[in-house]
């Protein structure tokens, strides 16, 4: 048996896993943002999944990467929740984002759902508690890069939600094949607080020299994670969400 237990139940001391400056931007409602081409994330929580996360990003040794951390309140919110929000990536279809090349505002995932072993579309998979972890294949077709594939692995502590996607196909830039499959990965960790989540992401890619297109495809990438959050805000239930019209 599985008990659901809201969001103030949980003592998750999350601001202390951050500088006293990134604590004051998150509690004035701010979007931390950082882009980096060398070392390691800075934003990531000072946690146990934060460590595994920086240690895998340096390992990976990626041309560049963006990372970005924001505080969500809510209300009357489950753990559980929040992480079939995040497990439901077929709600990832439709999003848009700001193309800073085209100057205008465009559809980010034109499809997104999970796949079986044959790559058929199958439902958005449904946790029924925690400690939860499992592997979803993904199938995404974004305005950037195309048709891909996914390996989407999460993990359900109760306080504490990770999630890594990791391209499995080789992504193309035009006719360019620019990413080799496993070259890269977002990562998430949610923190669940007693009145807010708090979403940490950070995308980090390894390419082959993009002369020219350099800055055009590491914008692309941050608008990626810009998006992510986006999503995942929308997603979470709100008390305003709750309220009846």
């Amino acid at each position: 048996m599985f008990l659901l237990v809201p969001l103030a139940a949980i003592p998750a001391e999350s601001r202390t896993l951050f500088p006293a400056g990134i604590r004051i931007a998150l509690d004035a409602g701010e979007l931390v943002e950082r882009f980096f081409t060398s070392g390691a994330p800075a934003l990531a929580p000072a946690n146990p999944a934060g460590d595994r996360i920086r240690a895998a990003i340096v390992d990976h040794n990626p041309r560049f990467g963006f990372e970005v951390l924001g505080r969500i309140e809510t209300a009357d919110t489950t753990a559980l929740e929040v992480y079939n929000a995040l497990l439901a990536v077929s709600t990832l279809e439709g999003i848009t984002y700001h193309s800073a090349s085209r100057e205008t505002i465009r559809t980010f995932y034109h499809e997104s759902y999970a796949v079986d072993a044959r790559r058929a579309r199958i439902d958005d998979p449904v946790a029924d508690g925690s400690p939860d972890s499992r592997e979803v294949a993904v199938f995404q077709r974004d305005a950037t890069f195309g048709r891909n594939y996914y390996a989407y692995e999460y993990t359900f502590t109760g306080d504490t939600i990770t999630l890594t996607a990791t391209n499995t196909s080789t992504m193309t830039y035009g006719i360019l094949p620019l990413i080799r499959a496993g070259n890269f990965a977002t990562h998430v960790i949610v923190l669940i607080e007693s009145d807010a989540v708090v979403f940490y992401g950070v995308g980090a890619v390894r390419t082959l020299p993009v002369f020219g297109l350099e800055d055009r495809v590491a914008a692309s990438f941050a608008s990626r994670i810009r998006a992510v959050f986006a999503w995942f805000s929308d997603s979470i239930p709100t008390e305003q969400a709750r309220t009846p019209r």
